[in-house]
C-alpha cells in the first residue's frame, strides 16, 4: 500500500516522471517474484538433505552401541561428513543464486534515479516543473528504493519458511484414516474402574457396579464377565495393493477367555490383535467388540478398553510412578504399587535411587530390557481394561520372571479377554484357545493338547523348539 501510495504521488507531482519510476519498478518487481518463484524449490532441497543429515545424528546417538560394537565410528563420521558437504554445498548454492540475481534486479530500479534527475531537470530548467517538486520526487524515490530493498530480503526469508511449511503441511494435511464412530462401548465406566490386583484387599464392590462379587469371580469383578467379547467375522486386511496380510479369518473370543496367537514370522500375528483396538482398519469382513463393529464405536472409549502391551517397551523420560500412571494420571500411588507387584516390578522399583520417583531417562535408557517390560505391563494393568493384548510381552525376562508374571496374568486376565502373541509354549499352552496362523489365515485352533495330538503346523512348531 505505501509502495502504490508513493508512486501515486510521484505521478500526482510529474506523469513523466512517474512513467520513469514505472519503467524500473515494473521490471524490478517482475524479475524478483521470478527469482522467489526459482528459489522456494531450493530451499525445499536444503531443508531436505538437512533433515537427512540430522537422522545420521540421531542414529548414531541412538544405535551408539551397534556402532560401536561393528567397529564402525570411523564409517558413520564419514557418512556425516559426506551428507553435511552435501547440504552445505547447496546451502551455499542457494544463498548465492539469490545474492547474484537480486541485485541485478534492484540495479534495474537504481537506473530510475538518473533517469529521474535527467528527465526532471530538463522540465525545471524549461519550467514546468519546480526544483521542490524534483527534489520531493528523488526523495520519493529514495522510500521506494529503501521498500524494495526490503522486499528482496523478506522475499529470501519467506521462500524459506515456505519450504519449511511444506514439509509441515504434508503431515498436517494428510488425511485421518481411522475415524472415531458415534457409538458408545457398552458400560464403558466398567472398563475404566480401580484395578484389584492379585492379593489386594482393598476391592470395593460398588466401584466395580456391583454390590457383591459375583460367583466364580476370583478377583470381585462379576459384571465385567459378560464383557470383552471379540469377533472376527471373516476379515481380511492388507497394508498396500497387493498380498494380504490377513485372509478371511473368523473366531471368536468369549469374555474372559485367554486366546494364544502362534506361527512363524510374518504370518500376520500382530496385524490380527492390531485390528482390535482399530489402529488400522479392515479391508473386508468385520471386528466386533461386545457386539457392536469397532468402526461404529468411539474410538477414545474403545482404546481405553483395551491395554496394549508391544513386544518393544516405550518408557517417556519421566519416573517410574509416571510412566506406570500415563494412561490415568490421577491413579493414587497405592494402585500404581499394587500393579507393579502384580507385574513382578515392585521389587527392583524399590531397589532404585529414589523408588518410583526415580527418572528413567529417554526411552528408559538406565533399565533393562525385563525391567522396561515389566513396567509396561504394571502401565496396562492400572488402566483396568476388558481386553488384553500382550504382544510377545514376556520376551525380555527370564524363565522365574516369566512364570510369576503368567501367574499374574491369568488371576487379572479373570473377566477378561486376553490375547497373547508368544513364541514360548510355556506361555500360550494354558490358554483357553491357540490360534496358529500360516500366511495371513488360521490353519488350525484348540487347545495345547489337542493341537500336540493333531501333530500339524503347532505340532511341527513345539517339536522344533524343543528339539534345539
Amino acid at each position: 500500500m505505501a509502495l502504490a501510495a508513493t508512486v501515486i504521488l510521484i505521478f500526482a507531482t510529474s506523469a513523466a516522471l512517474g512513467a520513469v519510476t514505472l519503467l524500473t519498478l515494473i521490471p524490478t518487481i517482475a524479475l524478483i517474484a521470478f527469482f522467489a518463484g526459482k528459489l522456494q524449490p531450493q530451499w525445499r532441497k536444503v531443508h531436505d538433505l538437512h533433515g537427512a543429515m540430522t537422522t545420521v545424528i540421531q542414529e548414531n546417538i541412538a544405535g551408539v552401541r551397534v556402532v560401536k560394537a561393528f567397529a564402525k565410528e570411523s564409517a558413520e563420521v564419514e557418512k556425516f561428513r559426506d551428507r553435511k558437504d552435501v547440504f552445505l554445498g547447496t546451502l551455499l548454492g542457494t544463498v548465492n543464486y539469490w545474492a547474484a540475481r537480486v541485485p541485478f534486479a534492484q540495479f534495474i530500479f537504481g537506473l530510475a534515479l538518473p533517469l529521474v534527475l535527467w528527465t526532471g531537470g530538463r522540465q525545471v530548467i524549461r519550467g514546468p516543473l519546480a526544483i521542490g517538486d524534483l527534489a520531493k520526487v528523488v526523495f520519493y524515490l529514495m522510500a521506494i528504493g529503501h521498500r524494495v530493498g526490503m522486499v528482496g530480503q523478506f522475499t529470501n526469508i519467506i521462500q524459506n519458511a515456505s519450504a519449511s511449511g511444506e514439509r509441515i503441511l504434508e503431515i498436517i494435511r494428510e488425511p485421518q484414516i481411522i475415524k472415531s464412530g458415534q457409538l458408545d462401548l457398552p458400560d464403558v465406566t466398567l472398563a475404566t474402574t480401580p484395578l484389584t490386583p492379585p492379593g489386594s484387599e482393598s476391592a470395593e464392590p460398588a466401584a466395580r457396579g456391583s454390590s457383591a462379587p459375583s460367583e466364580g469371580s476370583e478377583t470381585g469383578q462379576g459384571p465385567l464377565n459378560r464383557l470383552g467379547r471379540v469377533q472376527f467375522d471373516h476379515v481380511s486386511f492388507n497394508y498396500y495393493d497387493g498380498k494380504a496380510s490377513l485372509t478371511d479369518v473368523s473366531f471368536e473370543a468369549n469374555p474372559g477367555q485367554t486366546i494364544a496367537i502362534v506361527g512363524a514370522t510374518g504370518s500376520g500375528k500382530t496385524t490380527l490383535v492390531n485390528l482390535v483396538p482399530r489402529f488400522y482398519d479392515v479391508s473386508g469382513g468385520r471386528v466386533l467388540v461386545d457386539g457392536a463393529d469397532v468402526r461404529e464405536l468411539k474410538l477414545r472409549q474403545l482404546r481405553r478398553s483395551v491395554s496394549v502391551i508391544f513386544q518393544e517397551t516405550f518408557l517417556f523420560s519421566a519416573s517410574v510412578a509416571e510412566n506406570i500412571a500415563y494412561g490415568r494420571p490421577d491413579a493414587p500411588r497405592k494402585e500404581i504399587e499394587e500393579c507393579a507387584s502384580a507385574a513382578q516390578a515392585h521389587e527392583f522399583i524399590m531397589e532404585l535411587e529414589d523408588g518410583y520417583d526415580t527418572l528413567v531417562g529417554e526411552r528408559g535408557v538406565t533399565l533393562s530390557g525385563g525391567q522396561k517390560q515389566r513396567i509396561a505391563i504394571a502401565r496396562a494393568f492400572l488402566m483396568n481394561p476388558r481386553i488384553l493384548i500382550l504382544d510377545d510381552a514376556t520376551a525380555s525376562v527370564d524363565s522365574r520372571t516369566e512364570r510369576l508374571i503368567q501367574e499374574a496374568m491369568r488371576r487379572l486376565s479373570v473377566g477378561r479377554t486376553a490375547f497373547i502373541i508368544a513364541h514360548r509354549f510355556s506361555t500360550v499352552q494354558h490358554a483357553d484357545q491357540i490360534l496358529v496362523l500360516k500366511e495371513g489365515r488360521i490353519v488350525e485352533r484348540g487347545r495345547h493338547d489337542e493341537l500336540i495330538a493333531l501333530g500339524g503346523v503347532y505340532g511341527e512348531i513345539f517339536e522344533q523348539q524343543f528339539s534345539r
